[in-house]
């Protein structure tokens, strides 16, 4: 099975096409007729590398970092 993840820093999901927004995402919304498309995901942090390490190795900074 092959796995592509797209990941867009500070991408609101209401501005893309596929989810409802007016915006013409053409590429996105392609890719998005053919695929899964994750609906409620949620990120634990807000910094975009402790979500991305948290993405990647299953380990939550959040708890690690002492925030």
């Amino acid at each position: 099975m092959n796995v592509v993840v797209i990941i867009n820093d500070s991408l609101r999901a209401d501005y893309v096409g596929c989810y409802g927004g007016r915006a013409q995402t053409l590429n996105i919304d392609c890719l998005s007729a053919e695929w899964v498309k994750f609906t409620r995901a949620y990120s634990e942090n807000l910094p975009t590398l402790p979500t991305r390490r948290a993405w990647w190795t299953g380990k939550y900074h959040f708890h690690q970092a002492g925030w």
